[in-house]
């Protein structure tokens, strides 16, 4: 974060241009990996966020990811934060491949990573899957939600940006897709976000106001594409 963004984030009590600009922070820690820690940042959120007794999305998102990266306290449930298990490719379409929806949502999948590895320059590539996808009592999924993961070095890539490939329209309607790195640490908010949504059932998604919400364990697959 910017440090001139500070002095106006520090007066939120006051100033509704320090709450806007607060919020505009934590998207941007939801949007980008490299943001660097800021631990006067972080309390300020924290002490914001306590207050309230409603949250958006994110809002919710970001105070369990406070209590999880500094440990400190809350009174709202967190989600689980699950670890992927490897499984090999054929396993994995025998298991999960199990109607013509899943299938065609894979093969949108399989098109879209044959085209990042040309940009990446890479032969191969490590893939998060989760969601309902992965719930095989769910043979008509909405999309097959993913992470990508890469080299830190590409993600530099402008070719290879989040918003950028949604602008051109590359990424499959039925695919939600995002990049983390290979090293990913959940102690970083963007990979927290994901992997929560990849590993977790939530009763009440973005666009709810929560209070407080229900999650439900699912499993995370990683396969080699």
């Amino acid at each position: 974060m910017e440090e001139n963004r500070l002095p106006i984030i520090r007066t939120w009590k006051t100033s509704q241009a320090g709450v806007e600009m607060l919020e505009r922070e934590i998207e941007n820690y939801s949007m980008n990996y490299e943001c660097p820690d800021n631990e006067e940042f972080f309390k300020i959120v924290y002490d914001y966020l306590i207050e309230k007794k409603k949250f958006e999305g994110i809002e919710y998102r970001f105070l369990c990811w406070l209590n999880h990266k500094c440990d400190w306290l809350i009174k709202i449930n967190t989600p689980y934060l699950v670890e992927p298990v490897f499984v090999d490719r054929d396993s994995f379409e025998i298991k999960y491949l199990s109607s013509i929806k899943k299938k065609s949502l894979f093969s949108e999948l399989l098109v879209f990573i044959a085209e990042i590895k040309i940009l990446a320059k890479v032969d191969l590539l490590f893939v998060l899957i989760g969601g309902s996808f992965v719930d095989e009592s769910n043979s008509n999924p909405n999309d097959l939600d993913c992470v990508i993961l890469l080299n830190e070095e590409y993600l530099n890539n402008f070719q290879l940006n989040e918003n950028y490939l949604r602008s051109c329209e590359k990424i499959p309607k039925g695919v939600d897709m995002h990049f983390l790195p290979d090293n990913y640490t959940t102690k970083v908010f963007k990979a927290y976000s994901h992997i929560m949504y990849l590993g977790n059932k939530v009763e009440k998604k973005d666009g709810a106001i929560i209070s407080n919400n229900q999650f439900e364990k699912r499993d995370i697959i990683k396969i080699e594409l």
